[in-house]
């Protein structure tokens, strides 16, 4: 064999060797994608996917919490773990006691304000825009006052104004302290699936009447009960 049928020879194990490499890159490659996407949550079993637009605020229990623009700089943290509703009384729209396990078996969209708070009262008839494109379906929009026993009537006669909603009271402020974690600021407003378990809140004032809050509500309908 002469020198030139060697390195022939040499090329050719080469190209062999390097086209055999870039093969098994390619196949690894399809590999990794395939089990990352394995992976990744399905989406239909989480919102995190829906925190956009008017729900850019949204919180979703077990994933980082959307940035303070205020505070850019400052790590918001992660959301605890979801969590059932709190076994707590409230008074519903008859003047019974109500708890909020008594509405499992429909989505829940629980707002939490008062007569003092200005963006609650912002916000309120984006709430009942909500509750009214939802009236047919197992969705209940419970607008929970968290006002003093004395400012009841005032509670009541804003919520009036605002139908189809129906009051909700609380009689005091200190039912902010019974969720986990608890309520940092008026309004809140939390949501829960139809199982009961919190799936996302948020802090502050949002437009609930949007197709963003309309996205939530429906990926919750679409979920077995």
């Amino acid at each position: 064999m002469n020198d030139v049928q060697i390195r022939s020879g040499s090329r050719a194990s080469l190209l062999k060797l390097v086209t055999t490499s870039v093969a098994a890159v390619g196949i690894g490659a399809s590999l990794y994608v395939m089990l990352s996407a394995a992976a990744k949550p399905n989406p239909t079993s989480g919102l995190i996917d829906l925190r956009k637009g008017a729900m850019n605020k949204l919180e979703v229990p077990g994933y980082p919490r959307p940035r303070d623009v205020r505070m850019p700089g400052r790590d918001p943290g992660v959301s605890p773990a979801a969590s059932p509703a709190p076994d707590i009384a409230i008074t519903g729209p008859d003047g019974k006691p109500l708890k909020l396990k008594d509405l499992r078996g429909k989505v829940v969209v629980l707002n939490l304000w008062a007569t003092w708070c200005a963006p609650c009262k912002v916000e309120m008839p984006t709430l009942a825009k909500l509750a009214a494109a939802y009236q047919t379906q197992p969705v209940q929009v419970v607008a929970l006052s968290a006002d003093s026993a004395d400012k009841a009537g005032e509670a009541k006669a804003f919520i009036a104004r605002n139908a189809p909603l129906k009051p909700y009271l609380a009689g005091g402020s200190n039912i902010l302290f019974k969720f986990q974690p608890a309520v940092a600021g008026l309004p809140s407003t939390i949501i829960y699936d139809k199982k009961g378990v919190e799936r996302a809140r948020i802090s502050g004032d949002a437009d609930w009447s949007s197709k963003e809050a309309h996205a939530i509500v429906e990926r919750l309908l679409a979920e077995k009960g």
